[in-house]
């Protein structure tokens, strides 16, 4: 995914000299027991939601460094929500109990 990434900018900066705009919009979410989670779903997450907005949004920078232009980057996101299934399970588990202070 790197590798395209950068093929990307580097055509982007022959093309047209430059990129003044990037809109980040990637996010997958996985839900599920701790103890039945393989080590490869946590990479995908973190592959996706971490290192694919920064890759791009590093090289953005460096095009707009390098030409001193003023340009913009907008990351897009949402709340994950689980499945149908496990909304119950998922939000009673969250459920917010009041604060309280003690003198």
């Amino acid at each position: 995914m790197k590798k395209i990434l950068l093929s990307a900018f580097k055509w982007t900066d022959k093309k047209f000299g430059g990129l003044d705009i990037l809109v980040n919009n990637a996010g997958v979410a996985f839900v599920a027991p701790i103890i039945d989670s393989k080590t490869e779903e946590y990479r995908r997450v973190i592959d996706t939601n971490l290192m694919a907005p920064a890759i791009p949004a590093r090289e953005a920078i460096k095009s707009m460094k390098k030409r001193n232009a003023c340009g913009h980057i907008i990351n897009i996101s949402r709340r994950p929500r689980p499945p149908r299934r496990e909304r119950r399970v998922v939000s009673d588990s969250y459920r917010l109990k009041p604060l309280r202070w003690s003198s």
